[in-house]
């Protein structure tokens, strides 16, 4: 479980493959973006001050700054379309902070709301990567806590689901390469999950987690490498 433990380099990995294949770069979309529609609770439309007031708050390069900006914008927009948003801003500020239990509550909370707002059909990858943030702290906690090792194996469980509903997008035209992002994704995840299950001394999960990131990576990685670049002899 070392290398579980020491995921930095994979989460980092993941995350940067991605942003570059999917596109999930987290920014409002601009006023009167469509908004997504609720039965019987339409949702109200964000103003150009409240979306000033909001990118005001994040304008802060310190962590902590950022966090009390966030803070005053949520109290006085409690309701905003952009708490999506908003989330996502909080558990990365709190990542740079190193409060590890503040990344993982903003993430449940990310993952505990639609986005309000759709652009380009990226909410399945947004909450992607907020469970892979909540998975990455998890393992930054080397804890032993058999009640957060179970909620662990939960927020597993609901990223590989999240997976299974992403589709290539048309834009990608090499599927190699958004392959390789999804299969990194759930190798993380898997054994994020062995390592859970190890805590609670569910053997047979740990093997079958073990189990299917074999079967994961069970291809020649070679494939997913770029083709080599062609040399133009001289004539």
């Amino acid at each position: 479980m070392e290398n579980i433990k020491n995921s930095r380099g994979m989460v980092l990995t993941i995350a940067v493959a991605l942003t570059a294949v999917l596109g999930c770069v987290i920014v409002p979309a601009a006023q009167g973006q469509t908004q997504e529609q609720k039965p019987g609770n339409p949702p109200r439309k964000y103003s150009m001050a409240e979306y000033n007031e909001y990118a005001e708050a994040v304008r802060p390069l310190d962590a902590a700054e950022r966090i009390k900006q966030l803070d005053a914008f949520v109290a006085k927009h409690p309701d905003s379309p952009l708490l999506s948003y908003v989330y996502q801003d909080y558990y990365k500020a709190y990542e740079k902070t190193g409060n590890l239990p503040k990344v993982m509550e903003f993430a449940e909370k990310r993952l505990s709301i639609g986005s309000a707002l759709t652009y380009q059909n990226r909410e399945p990858q947004e909450r992607l990567e907020t469970a892979l943030v909540w998975v990455h702290a998890y393992n930054r906690f080397h804890s032993d806590d058999m009640e957060l090792a179970a909620k662990a194996r939960g927020m597993v469980r609901a990223g590989l689901a999240i997976i299974a509903t992403i589709k290539k997008p048309d834009y990608i035209y090499e599927g190699k390469i958004f392959a390789r992002a999804m299969i990194q994704a759930a190798s993380y995840l898997n054994a994020t999950s062995a390592k859970a299950a190890m805590t609670v001394k569910d053997y047979k999960a740990v093997d079958e987690s073990l189990e299917e990131i074999i079967r994961l990576t069970a291809f020649d990685l070679s494939d997913l490498s770029p083709a080599p670049t062609e040399t133009m002899t001289p004539q």
